[in-house]
């Protein structure tokens, strides 16, 4: 368990650090992930350093990441085919992770939850595939609207 106090000194020790006017308010437990409430919205430069913030708090090493709250698009590809023409093989989640990792949009694709492969039937070729995707557009409104004060910070598994 992470210590919520230690976590919001160290991030408001970086903040300070690089000169920021940005105040980290509160750190809060939510959803598995840890949410940090600050008196604006922060940049990109702000961001990192939130991030580089809370690195050394979680144990391990572990991948640290400081996003703008979103919301979630629900994408559902139909009709996508189960075996890989050349070699057989069944579609994955790592594959399909792979092929977006290496697209020109893979910058603008964050996934909010694991991507899920379904087999249409036990007899067919083809499979439905679903991606819980963080709304950019949305967080692109709300920083030129000024109307969020929290940031998402979590650890990656």
């Amino acid at each position: 368990m992470v210590n919520l106090d230690f976590l919001l000194s160290s991030i408001s020790a970086v903040l300070l650090a690089r000169h920021s006017t940005l105040v980290a308010e509160a750190v809060s437990s939510a959803y598995g992930r840890y949410t940090v409430l600050c008196d604006r919205v922060a940049n990109q430069e702000e961001l990192y350093a939130i991030r580089n913030g809370a690195s050394p708090v979680f144990p391990g090493g572990a991948k640290v990441m400081a996003i703008l709250p979103t919301s979630t698009s629900y994408l559902k590809l139909v009709d996508v085919p189960y075996l890989f023409p050349h070699t057989g093989q069944t579609v994955t989640p790592e594959k399909v992770m792979d092929y977006i990792r290496r697209s020109p949009a893979a910058s603008s694709v964050i996934l909010m939850a694991p991507l899920r492969v379904v087999r249409n039937s036990a007899a067919s070729d083809m499979a439905t595939m679903y991606l819980n995707i963080a709304d950019v557009q949305l967080v692109t409104l709300l920083l030129s609207a000024n109307q969020t004060k929290s940031q998402q910070v979590w650890r990656s598994w």
